[in-house]
């Protein structure tokens, strides 16, 4: 999985340059120093084959859909229903026809397909019976837009980079205007912005992220598209090479797939999910059988989906009641 490769690559960089998160501290909240948890559980999360091979990228879950994002295959998407795991058909070629694209990602979080192209500066809505785009609109910023997220129908959030700059917005389709924005700047001027890479979670009312690369997580409300900090939530020791690569909330709760201990010649390591409070309270760390490259909340099944670099012949799912939390 590339995504996983790339993270292994920039951990490497990570570790010899010595790169923390930093900041706008007014716009991170209580700060707060993670505390033990109140429990450790163990479990094997649920594997299902799949039998189509794909270079996975992304993914999203649409009702009973599960959209799949894949790079250097035929199809840039595939299908399939999100109960059996059976792929239903694929669609997206290579291209500049109309219903072609170049450099497409899959807009998480929305309820219908959208896709952002961009090289062609524009989001399309599919029909998920077809693969056929339904309407178009064009994007006004001749920027590289990167992990597109629903916020409503009339607003997405996406991260803009450079070299040495950083930034997560609200943007406003219709009035082409930011709402609101979090910026993270290299002082040093060297193009290191890889450093505050992270996952993120939002709806209307939140946002939850975790950088790639430290040992750092944060909550935030939402109100009228502004944000609002509420909490920081740091490693006991910010030298722990413990890794972010999803976060998600769901109900009361805030959940962290974190990656530990990686050995980067076999991908070998640990993964676990960090479960806290929106109080920033550290309730719970599940140790998961498996490496978990990233995962996915299916709503409709209140299940973790999980894809796994080491056997990518297979999707992965736990049941949030088997959590306990």
């Amino acid at each position: 999985m590339k995504k996983y490769t790339y993270i292994i690559i920039a951990i490497t960089y990570c570790f010899f340059t010595g790169c923390k998160v930093n900041t706008d501290t007014s716009r991170q909240g209580q700060v707060v120093i993670r505390q033990t948890f109140k429990k450790e559980i163990y479990a094997t999360p649920k594997s299902m084959s799949i039998d189509t091979m794909m270079a996975f990228e992304n993914w999203n879950i649409i009702d009973s859909l599960l959209l799949i994002e894949s790079n250097g295959t035929e199809d840039f998407f595939y299908v399939f229903h999100s109960d059996n795991f059976k792929m239903e058909h694929s669609f997206g070629k290579k291209g500049n026809g109309p219903e072609e694209f170049i450099m497409p990602h899959l807009i998480q979080g929305a309820p219908d397909i959208m896709i952002l192209d961009n090289a062609l500066h524009s989001i399309n809505w599919l029909s998920s019976d077809t693969g056929l785009i339904e309407r178009k609109t064009m994007l006004p910023l001749q920027n590289t837009y990167w992990q597109p997220h629903y916020f409503d129908e009339n607003t997405l959030c996406f991260i803009q980079n450079s070299p040495n700059e950083l930034k997560w917005v609200i943007y406003d389709m219709q009035t082409k205007e930011i709402k609101d924005s979090l910026l993270f700047i290299d002082e040093t001027n060297k193009g290191n912005t890889i450093q505050y890479e992270f996952a993120y979670y939002v709806d209307t009312t939140q946002l939850a992220i975790s950088f790639n690369y430290d040992n750092v997580t944060s909550y935030y409300k939402i109100h009228n598209k502004k944000l609002i900090p509420q909490f920081t939530i740091k490693g006991e020791r910010l030298d722990d090479k413990m890794y972010g690569t999803g976060v998600f909330i769901f109900r009361d709760n805030i959940y962290v797939l974190n990656q530990e201990n990686i050995d980067m010649q076999t991908h070998k390591g640990e993964s676990y999910l960090d479960v806290y409070s929106k109080g920033g309270d550290s309730l719970c760390r599940v140790h998961l059988n498996m490496i978990a490259g990233c995962m996915l909340l299916d709503l409709r099944n209140e299940r973790i989906l999980f894809y796994s670099p080491e056997n990518e012949d297979a999707f992965f799912s736990i049941l949030l009641s088997e959590l306990k939390v």
